[in-house]
């Protein structure tokens, strides 16, 4: 089981991933070029590396009713 800590962490991570995302695609709104869109992407895999790995942590932690039973 993850200790609250370790989620507290990976979910400020999370925000500021989140945030830093948000950031770029103002940036892309208000003057598009390439360079914008590759830091969408790159903060976009973040979001979702962090998110994946959150996943993991909480479903890992929790049994499933299959394998209770």
């Amino acid at each position: 089981m993850p200790y609250r800590a370790d989620l507290a962490e990976i979910d400020r991570r999370i925000v500021a991933a989140y945030t830093e995302l948000n950031v770029a695609r103002a940036r892309f709104y208000l003057s598009p070029c390439g360079e914008i869109v590759t830091a969408c992407e790159q903060a976009e895999a973040s979001v979702n590396e962090l998110l994946e790995l959150r996943f993991a942590l909480t479903r890992a932690s929790t049994p499933s009713p299959l394998q209770a039973a």
